[in-house]
């Protein structure tokens, strides 16, 4: 039954489609909070110290925290002091460094022709397999509070997983020392990741989405279809809120409701009705699952959106 009802819903909207009454499709944009938690406001960063707390030091203490103030002030949005300044700061940040790198050597037999004998023969040859690891381990403290935040972010590296030890054409042998990149390539590559992840976390996110409305029954459907498609989706509401007391278990209503709320910032009310059309459907109707998810990640529920 479920699935004849989506059926003859589509048809019905491709029919609509071509008289040119589609229902509306709604354009959502949500900003999400930093995965850490920094207060709003903070805006001035000061980098404290970075150290190398296991592992060799090669200047890669310097080099994550010109990265740092690289990447706060281009994707952070933070203005960045040095340790030396005197200016004031909001945060401060600073980081330990694990560093882990091994070499195996692993010498294998392999057939060449013999361009002298014209013949195949077995031939000894060097192998290398190098593995990095590395741990970023980013303190973050806020000023006003004296709060302290610890971040772990971890990279690691494998020579015979990497494209680049196979060649051009990925025929060539991955353990051959000479198309195994530098150790400190990449320790350098490794920590930058690091340093990336670190600095997304700071940001806040965003989630978007364009959400067709469906074809409502009944006068108040159409009014609420109507005011969602000229922008008043505080009437939009009011109107699927009044056919749904005709018929509160329509799913298709349920779902409209669902999507105007959200489009007008009632999270909460959204992620309610969501849910309930995944109740309805036995949570077999994806954009309804796809809108508890958003709206729940939006809402900064850590609740599982489903019913």
């Amino acid at each position: 039954m479920f699935r004849v009802t989506v059926v003859l819903g589509m048809a019905l909207v491709l029919i609509l489609a071509a008289v040119g009454c589609a229902p509306p499709a709604l354009a959502v944009r949500h900003r999400l909070a930093p995965d850490v938690p920094i207060p709003a406001g903070a805006a001035r960063v000061r980098l404290g110290e970075v150290t190398v707390a296991d592992g060799p030091a090669d200047g890669y203490a310097a080099f994550v925290a010109e990265r740092l103030a690289e990447r706060l002030d281009a994707s952070g949005g933070y203005g960045v002091a040095t340790r030396e300044a005197r200016e004031p700061a909001d945060l401060v940040v600073g980081a330990r460094l694990g560093i882990q790198a091994k070499d195996v050597e692993q010498p294998r037999t392999v057939r060449r022709l013999n361009p002298d004998t014209r013949q195949m023969e077995q031939f000894d040859v060097p192998g290398l397999v190098r593995t990095v690891e590395v741990l970023a381990a980013f303190d973050v403290r806020v000023v006003r509070t004296g709060r302290k935040i610890g971040v772990e972010t971890r990279r690691s590296y494998r020579s015979t997983d990497d494209p680049r030890t196979r060649g051009p054409l990925g025929l060539e042998r991955p353990d051959d020392p000479a198309n195994v990149p530098a150790a400190e390539t990449i320790v350098r590559e490794l920590l930058g990741a690091c340093v990336e992840e670190f600095v997304g976390m700071l940001a806040p996110g965003e989630v978007t989405a364009r959400i067709p409305l469906r074809p409502a029954p009944g006068p108040s459907g159409a009014k609420g279809l109507e005011a969602a498609r000229r922008g008043d989706y505080a009437a939009a509401v009011g109107h699927f809120k009044d056919a749904l007391k005709a018929k509160p278990d329509d799913a298709n209503l349920l779902f409209d409701l669902a999507a105007v709320s959200e489009r007008a910032g009632e999270l909460q009310a959204a992620l309610k009705l969501y849910r309930k059309v995944q109740e309805l459907t036995g949570d077999r109707d994806i954009a309804a699952h796809e809108g508890a998810v958003r709206v729940a990640r939006a809402a900064g529920s850590t609740d599982a959106a489903r019913p």
